[in-house]
């Protein structure tokens, strides 16, 4: 309606009341539309303020009908949907919640959008707010500098000739300076293993234990654009193509800036002796701190986004920015999941690059004529961008990509023993424990079985073990919000031995009660002789339910008390040969009484 108004009413629906009245609205809704154009539609459906006059305004300055519908109909689609469904999802969790827990689900559920929407509120106002006095400080240390004789040299140095009252130079110096000195910060801790590393050991387990192999292959795609000599590549024939067209100053900047970048990450490597993640097929034996695929990745391609923003209108500078900055970000993410580095090994990267690229533009901004100014025909620009990065790029994807797929992948050990020494001697070839995703000591290792997996899930099937509700079905995960039942408060994620899920995961109901009894079997990577017999891993537990629902307090947890788990075990598996071992204290937190079950199907010869 506000389209069709905007659109037949035209300019005399600012004498209507109470546009009349209130002018402001539609000069809130022209800037608005005036700053976003056609995106305005979209945007504006998710703005409280704009929802109403956008699209009178879109109306008022003859926006097409169809450009109009093809924004209007999606954004209303996802509107409606993003409204409605969170309350959907309040109302079928209070009906399935338990007599008297209704009203508590719904508050949790409000609540929770609020904090949500007030972080979000927080979180733009801060980065505003924190603009602003940046701004403001540099801008009146700039006029400090210029006045006083020990500042004026500096001054000098970074002047931009075209625009001698442009702050914004020191203010990319001073943040080029404050990222050297977080960088050097890091370096320091990282070659002395000081608190800021600790971070690195659970991210990279965490990461470890969600890989599957598809992954590992766009991981490895994008980690090959990241490479230095592809990025070495890139640089030279750039800055070929800017001396070609007689863009001297861009050209020099771009190679500086990229050699730059990829010499510092070479010497600091040289002078930290950071040991890589280790347990993979090919371990580079250079420092991994800093990573220079990140450091040249970074330096490369966002020189090339400043560059690209230089030949087009200001409006549209945000795109180059925001495509080579998702570029960058996941080339230094793919280098944490392939296993190459760790957590401060990019930060670093990306500290070390940020200080390169931002003296780098600081210099070309200096700007002495406007001779050096970059200029490059629009369909040349294209053509270069598409040369230097696909011919590089394809050749090293070519010869490098099965190889690197191969050279990250994990290493998974492997033995094979006698099945008279396991038997005898179980927990020298085994751990008392497996590691949570973090890489911390989780849950104890208390049986082990030699058999066949079908035959083992027989046996224990006739003795009243089930499989688990699946937790992907939408009504099983609701319940895990509205029943107290142990069943429906089994682990969302796949507990992991060796960054494996289980080969077997099976319960077993207590009577009378809401908890559950748990077996975990994973592939020990054993294989006992003679007959090549897999050895079974896993772990035998009480699960309790949480003794109340959305508590942060209160939540479901495992318990090896009095032995319940291996108890039970252990008379539903009477017909087999069993023998129970006591492990000497380990050094973890777990709490446990160090029995472990061994059982066999295959006699011993």
């Amino acid at each position: 309606c506000g389209f069709i108004l905007g659109r037949y009413c035209d300019g005399r629906i600012r004498t209507i009341w109470p546009f009349r009245k209130h002018p402001k609205w539609l000069a809130m809704g022209e800037t608005f539309f005036e700053k976003h154009g056609g995106k305005s539609i979209v945007l504006g459906r998710f703005i409280g303020p704009a929802r109403s006059t956008v699209p009178l305004v879109a109306g008022l300055l003859r926006l097409s009908w169809p450009r109009f519908i093809v924004a209007a109909i999606p954004s209303a689609v996802l509107w409606a949907l993003m409204y409605t469904i969170p309350g959907i999802m309040l109302g079928v969790l209070s009906v399935e919640a338990p007599k008297g827990e209704g009203t508590k689900f719904f508050l949790y559920g409000l609540l929770f959008f609020a904090i949500i929407w007030f972080i979000f509120w927080v979180v733009q106002h801060f980065f505003l707010q924190l603009a602003r006095l940046v701004n403001h400080t540099t801008d009146r240390l700039w006029h400090y500098l210029t006045k006083h004789h020990g500042g004026k040299f500096l001054i000098r140095l970074i002047t931009n000739q075209q625009k001698p009252s442009d702050h914004h130079q020191l203010t990319l110096l001073l943040t080029a300076i404050l990222s050297f000195i977080l960088f050097l910060i890091l370096l320091v801790n990282v070659m002395h293993h000081t608190i800021l590393t600790a971070i690195n050991f659970p991210v990279f387990h965490a990461l470890q234990s969600i890989r599957t192999p598809e992954m590992d292959k766009i991981f490895v795609v994008l980690t090959i654009m990241g490479a230095p000599m592809v990025c070495i590549w890139i640089s030279i024939i750039m800055s070929v193509g800017f001396l070609l067209r007689k863009q001297w100053r861009a050209g020099l900047h771009f190679l500086a800036g990229a050699g730059a970048a990829i010499v510092a990450a070479r010497f600091f490597k040289h002078i930290s002796h950071s040991l890589r993640p280790q347990g993979f097929v090919s371990i580079s034996h250079t420092s991994s701190f800093p990573s220079g695929h990140t450091t040249a990745s970074f330096a490369v391609y966002l020189l090339l986004s400043y560059f690209v923003s230089q030949l087009i209108d200001k409006k549209y500078r945000w795109i180059p920015w925001t495509l080579f900055g998702t570029l960058v970000f996941f080339v230094g993410f793919s280098r944490l999941y392939v296993g190459a580095h760790w957590v401060t090994d990019i930060l670093g990267s990306s500290l070390i690059g940020t200080a390169v690229i931002l003296c780098c533009i600081v210099s070309y901004r200096r700007m002495p004529n406007l001779r050096g100014q970059l200029r490059l025909p629009p369909v040349f620009t294209a053509i270069l961008l598409f040369v230097s990065m696909a011919y590089p790029y394809s050749i090293y994807l070519y010869r490098d990509f099965s190889d690197s797929l191969i050279q990250y992948q994990r290493v998974q050990p492997a033995q094979t023993i006698a099945m008279q020494a396991w038997w005898d001697h179980p927990l020298t070839y085994t751990p008392l424990y497996r590691n949570d995703r973090f890489g911390k000591p989780f849950q104890p290792l208390n049986v082990q079985w030699q058999g066949n997996l079908s035959q083992i899930k027989m046996i224990l099937k006739q003795r009243g073990w089930v499989a688990p509700l699946k937790q992907t079905k939408l009504k099983s995960a609701l319940q895990r919000f509205s029943s107290l039942n142990a069943e429906y408060h089994t682990p969302l994620l796949p507990w992991l031995y060796h960054n494996q899920p289980p080969v077997l995961f099976l319960i077993k109901h207590v009577p009378a009660r809401k908890r559950i009894i748990e077996l975990y079997l994973w592939d020990s990577h054993i294989t006992l002789t003679p007959g090549n017999q897999t050895l079974w891993i896993g772990a035998v537990d009480v699960r309790l339910a949480p003794t109340e629902l959305m508590s942060i307090r209160q939540r479901a947890k495992i318990s090896l008390r009095n032995n319940i788990g291996l108890k039970n075990l252990i008379a539903d598996t009477a017909s087999l040969q069993q023998k129970l071992v006591t492990a000497s204290r380990d050094q973890s937190s777990l709490r446990w009484n160090h029995r472990v079950l061994l059982m066999r199907t295959q006699p011993i010869m």
